[in-house]
């Protein structure tokens, strides 16, 4: 018995929609949605706030590749965060 949840309706609703993302997650009452640039980011927000109340939108660093057997220190990329709490 495959049954959709309401998270599991709402994050396809959500990918299904055509602004840049690089992930979407929804899990209980939060909504996260990950872009690239903070104009994407900015895009996601009035979408989410019609039915979220709007938690912020958080600018953070994460690796780009796995840098193994080596010395170097991983390449870096900005990635923007916006979160929601569903109402």
């Amino acid at each position: 018995m495959n049954e959709d949840t309401p998270q599991q309706r709402l994050k396809a609703k959500l990918e299904a929609l055509p602004l840049a993302k690089l992930e979407v997650k929804v899990y209980g009452s939060q909504v996260t949605v990950t872009c690239l640039s903070r104009g994407a980011a900015e895009k996601w927000w009035p979408v989410l706030a019609r039915f979220a109340r709007m938690k912020g939108l958080l600018e953070r660093s994460v690796p780009a590749q796995e840098n193994q057997n080596t010395v170097l220190l991983p390449t870096q990329r900005k990635v923007f965060t916006v979160y929601a709490e569903v109402r």
